[in-house]
């Protein structure tokens, strides 16, 4: 009998142990999601900075931006900022400014490739291929840092946006400061656009705007509201590193008159390294762009 129960004993205790490396706790594989991108995904922000009181800006440097993102493909991000100078412009917003000065810009229209003023002599066709030219330079380069972003509705408060980023290290980052910055563009705003005519000004009525920058986002988790976003890291990034963040727009339903119509928004996600004292970008790493998620 003793045998019998010595045993069952030990039978107890072999399962028990059994049960234990089964429960086993291990790290889980990372599993990619919605928010994650390929790691030689790299897209390129085309710039116009415009005005819809500006002649030449309807004339020919809204065309000239149109194909340059038309030639460099998919991969580039077209956003219109349209800019007062002094004058009414109701596709104007405060948070151009900073992008503007950024780029040196003092003449309008003018253009930039990943914020940088494209300068170019001669012909509007030199221009276009210039733009062309460093479009392209700019996606052949790999990749350092890939983003992905999901562009929803607060369904709690109407009128108000939620976006979730991810930022994911492909090759090592040098010590510094890095940021991400959110924003919205708008496709389909109509207004009126100055325009020349028979070398005489004019107007083209009605005219559809498209890509045109709406407003800097809200950092959730610091309130942080600026220009070049907020800081992912302080201390450079190994590859395989993930940095998450989320922002917000509050009941942006309207700005100067122009409503928000859901349907014709997008959400563009900006990867900045940013100069020595981390005031301001030294560079664009990467960009992505979302529309609005149903």
């Amino acid at each position: 009998m003793k045998n019998v129960l010595l045993s069952l004993g030990l039978v107890a205790l072999l399962g028990l142990a059994s049960c234990g490396s089964d429960t086993k706790t291990e790290t889980p594989a990372y599993t990619p999601d919605a928010l994650d991108v390929a790691d030689d995904q790299k897209k390129v922000i085309v710039s116009e900075y415009t005005g819809t009181w500006c002649p030449y800006c309807g004339q020919w440097g809204k065309a000239v931006i149109d194909a340059s993102v038309d030639s460099i493909g998919a991969n580039a991000i077209k956003v219109a900022f349209n800019m007062a100078a002094g004058r009414v412009d109701p596709l104007y917003v405060r948070d151009n400014d900073a992008f503007n000065d950024f780029a040196g810009i003092t003449s309008y229209p003018s253009q930039s490739i990943n914020l940088v003023k494209i300068n170019s002599s001669g012909t509007i066709a030199n221009l276009l291929n210039d733009i062309i030219a460093e479009g392209k330079g700019e996606l052949s380069i790999k990749p350092s840092a890939v983003v992905g972003l999901k562009f929803v509705a607060d369904s709690l408060n109407p009128g108000s946006y939620i976006i979730n980023t991810r930022t994911r290290i492909v090759k090592d980052l040098p010590e510094g400061k890095y940021n991400v910055g959110v924003y919205i563009l708008q496709d389909s705003l109509v207004y009126d656009q100055a325009t020349i005519v028979n070398n005489a000004s004019a107007l083209i009525k009605n005219y559809k705007h498209t890509s045109v920058f709406r407003k800097t986002c809200k950092n959730a988790e610091d309130g942080i509201t600026a220009a070049w976003g907020t800081t992912f890291t302080s201390t450079g990034a190994k590859v395989g590193e993930r940095f998450e963040k989320t922002f917000t727009v509050v009941k942006a339903t309207e700005t100067n008159f122009l409503k928000w119509v859901p349907s014709k928004l997008k959400a563009m996600v900006v990867v900045y390294q940013m100069n020595a004292s981390g005031t301001k970008p030294a560079k664009v790493l990467n960009a992505n762009v979302a529309t609005l998620s149903k």
